[in-house]
């Protein structure tokens, strides 16, 4: 997987979760993106953030396509 691969279809999941179930996703799993999140960030842009944060290291992508698969 290339370094700007981020799968589309991964994203959309995220932005269907919803401030709250992504802002706890963030928080278990991903402590190093929920920190940067600010009172008024809106879904997308913490979205982005966690994409970003995934794309240094394409390892964490995988990581969270496993982590959404078991919340289904």
């Amino acid at each position: 997987m290339s370094t700007d691969s981020f799968p589309r279809s991964l994203e959309t999941r995220l932005l269907q979760l919803g401030d709250v179930d992504f802002d706890a996703l963030c928080e278990q799993h991903f402590p190093q993106v929920y920190v940067k999140f600010s009172r008024g960030l809106y879904l997308t842009e913490k979205v982005a953030l966690l994409r970003r944060y995934c794309l240094r290291v394409p390892a964490r992508i995988q990581a969270l396509e496993a982590i959404l698969l078991a919340m289904e």
